[in-house]
């Protein structure tokens, strides 16, 4: 085993590894199970809580979203809620460390054409979900706010701490990565309508995918997903990434347009 599996979990076998990509090109998402190891998780997790005691900008405020359930603004109780530290990459190795797992690469490069990028413009966090003020996440697809040649990119979410169904965690709609939508599906900010009847009937299909400490889960940027708001007792925290390939160029100008970092 190298010094990298040692610290971060067991590499996937021939046969995960093939069912993982099988789940993903038909569903959209797979989850790869303790894919990270729990001391490396908690080294992660600690970095993440020291981080957040006086948070280095860019950060995002659950005030910030304009959500469900959140704030109204950073004056009211619960305003500075931390929802999102940005640009994680650079801030610490140990994070870097993880952005680089060789699994999550090996799978990404085989769904996606290498060499891999990963994006510093999008996720690129770790996300805290509060009990008190953490808001909801409605249905969308993530390519609603991402400017790339393609729509073609991959996110990989590892859980640092439990995410079930009472924590808010995610929940997809298998195959939607697949499917077209019109316009008028989705609101002024790029939501899926729920209160349309057709939409209704799509996320009739929906499925709630709880994680452990150390699960990953990688799902599409055309997939809908949500989260509702976290009823337990402790915060959800998360760190995210999203890869793409070298040659799918984001938009100049756009927010996405920034560079990305590399693997070979």
């Amino acid at each position: 085993m190298s010094e990298f599996a040692s610290k971060t979990g067991p590499f996937l076998n021939q046969d995960d590894r093939d069912r993982a990509i099988q789940s993903f090109q038909r569903d959209g998402y797979c989850v790869l199970p303790k894919l990270c190891a729990a001391d490396f998780c908690d080294e992660l997790l600690g970095l993440s809580l020291e981080l957040a005691i006086d948070p280095a900008p860019p950060v995002e405020y659950e005030a910030d979203t304009g959500y469900p359930g959140a704030p109204a603004s950073r004056k009211s109780p619960g305003g500075k809620t931390l929802r999102r530290l940005r640009a994680i990459y650079d801030r610490h190795p140990l994070i870097q460390q993880q952005a680089g797992h060789p699994a999550i690469l090996d799978i990404v490069s085989e769904i996606l054409e290498p060499p891999i990028a990963m994006s510093r413009a999008h996720h690129n966090c770790v996300m805290f979900k509060d009990p008190r003020y953490g808001s909801e996440t409605g249905w969308h697809q993530d390519m609603r706010y991402w400017r790339f040649a393609k729509p073609e990119l991959i996110t990989a979410w590892l859980a640092l701490t439990e995410a079930g169904p009472d924590g808010g965690c995610l929940r997809f709609v298998p195959g939607s990565h697949r499917m077209d939508f019109a316009a008028d599906r989705f609101d002024s900010e790029q939501f899926f309508r729920p209160e349309l009847p057709e939409n209704a009937e799509l996320l009739e299909s929906a499925e709630a995918v709880p994680l452990e400490v150390g699960d990953v889960v990688l799902f599409h940027s055309r997939l809908l997903h949500a989260a509702l708001r976290n009823s337990a007792d402790q915060t959800r925290v998360s760190l995210i990434f999203t890869y793409h390939c070298q040659n799918n160029a984001p938009v100049a100008g756009t927010r996405s347009d920034q560079d990305p970092v590399l693997f070979d």
